[in-house]
């Protein structure tokens, strides 16, 4: 009975950090969008806007973790006007927030690692 508790615990753990991938793999994906269209006339730049998913605790012994939601927003009048261009590309902002993505996705994937390691040394332990 206690093995299945912990492994619902992992199991939300790692469900907790693969939103935290899904995030942050659209954090990359709409930073790259805006470097590629940084010289496209008229082009408005968009950004990943998150949202804490909070769950229900329905225990006071097993922790319930949340997520995120990622969601898009085009970025109007942010950002800096480039010449004849008329676009709103920050090129070094999305430089840093490309950085800051990909250093959060190689986090995420630790927690999972760190997870999966724990359930397989736990049912090692149960055998």
């Amino acid at each position: 009975m206690i093995l299945c508790g912990v492994l619902l615990v992992i199991s939300g753990i790692l469900s907790s950090a693969v939103s935290g991938l899904n995030y942050n793999s659209q954090r990359v994906a709409a930073s790259a969008d805006n470097i590629a269209n940084s010289s496209t006339p008229n082009y408005k730049s968009v950004d990943i806007q998150s949202t804490t998913i909070s769950t229900q605790q329905t225990s006071s012994t097993l922790y319930a973790p949340g997520g995120v939601l990622g969601s898009t927003r085009q970025l109007n009048d942010a950002g800096v006007s480039i010449g004849a261009l008329n676009n709103n590309v920050d090129i070094g902002a999305e430089f840093v927030n490309l950085i800051q993505a990909e250093t959060a996705y190689g986090a995420g994937l630790k927690v999972i690692q760190a997870g999966q390691e724990m359930a397989d040394s736990l049912l090692d332990i149960k055998a």
